[in-house]
C-alpha cells in the first residue's frame, strides 16, 4: 500500500522527471534565429562556377530543410538592383513537380549542398534564402551572406 509520504514522493519527481524533460524544448524558431547560418564556400563566382552552400545549425535542438527533387534545398534569392535588393527569385528547380524531401540537421551538425552558378540566368551580387522549420510548426528564413557571379 502506497502511503501519503511515498505518494508525495513519486509526484514530486514526476514533475522533476517532466520539467527536465521539457528544458530544451523550443517553443518558437524565433528563438534560435542567429545560430542558425546560412553561407557560401566563396564570396565571388564566375557562371561556370559551382556554388557550395553550409548550413551550420549552432542551436541546441534539431531543425529540418526541404529539399527539392530530394538533392536541392530549397530556397529562394535576392538580386542586388543599384541600391536595393530585388523582391524574392526562385531557382528553376523550384518549379519542377517533384518530391520534396525533408532533411533533419542534428544540433551542431553542418549540412552541405551545391548548385550550379549558371542556375541564377545572369551576373550581379546576391543574396539565399533558405526556409528552416522546428517541429512541430514554427519555422524561420535564414539569409546568406551576399556573394558575386561574375
Amino acid at each position: 500500500m502506497i502511503t501519503l509520504d511515498l505518494f508525495k514522493i513519486l509526484g514530486v519527481l514526476i514533475i522533476i522527471s517532466f520539467l527536465s524533460s521539457c528544458e530544451h524544448e523550443i517553443k518558437d524558431a524565433s528563438d534560435i534565429q542567429g545560430q542558425i547560418i546560412l553561407s557560401t564556400d566563396r564570396e565571388s563566382y564566375t557562371v561556370s562556377d559551382t556554388i557550395r552552400l553550409l548550413l551550420e545549425n549552432g542551436s541546441a535542438y534539431e531543425i529540418a530543410v526541404g529539399l527539392r527533387c530530394s538533392n536541392y534545398l530549397e530556397m529562394s534569392y535576392k538580386k542586388k538592383e543599384t541600391q536595393n535588393w530585388s523582391d524574392d527569385l526562385f531557382l528553376r528547380y523550384m518549379y519542377l513537380k517533384c518530391p520534396t524531401l525533408l532533411n533533419t540537421i542534428k544540433a551542431g551538425a553542418i549540412f552541405t549542398n551545391s548548385i550550379p552558378a549558371e542556375m541564377f540566368n545572369s551576373t550581379g551580387t546576391f543574396i539565399l534564402q533558405a526556409r528552416i522549420s522546428m517541429l512541430p510548426d514554427s519555422s524561420l528564413t535564414v539569409v546568406s551572406n551576399p556573394f558575386k557571379i561574375k
